[in-house]
């Protein structure tokens, strides 16, 4: 019986050591902000823009995406990606005949760093005039 009620003891231990680390991961907000545009050559446009978190990690070397807005249930066409540098600043140059004036928005993707957890976000929309 006493073998039994051990049994019981360690079981539940190494299940609260299993559940703590779960418990303790952090998420954290992102804002993605698409600033604005610029026009370096014919037929090339630069997106630009920044992350910004409470946390510095969740800054730094994130991947984002820039779409155009078709304001349409059908999925948006990705224009390209950019990573964002250290101080959370990114740009994505693209060298695109085709792109047109418009509503453009970027996201950021969701990322895990160790245990915490950075939160995706979208911007709003800007107009590519």
């Amino acid at each position: 019986m006493r073998r039994a009620g051990l049994i019981a003891v360690a079981t539940a231990t190494m299940l609260l050591l299993v559940a703590v680390p779960a418990a303790s991961a952090a998420k954290f907000n992102t804002e993605v902000v698409l600033q604005g545009f610029e026009y370096p050559a014919k037929g090339s446009t630069i997106f630009y823009g920044t992350l910004n978190s409470s946390r510095r990690k969740c800054e730094r070397n994130r991947k984002i995406d820039v779409f155009e807005d078709f304001k349409s249930p059908s999925p948006d066409p990705r224009v390209g990606t950019a990573t964002s540098q250290s101080n959370g600043n990114w740009a994505l140059y693209t060298i695109n005949p085709g792109l047109k004036a418009g509503y453009y928005y970027a996201k950021a993707r969701r990322k895990r760093i160790g245990d915490d957890v950075c939160k995706g976000d979208r911007s709003p929309s800007l107009l590519n005039a």
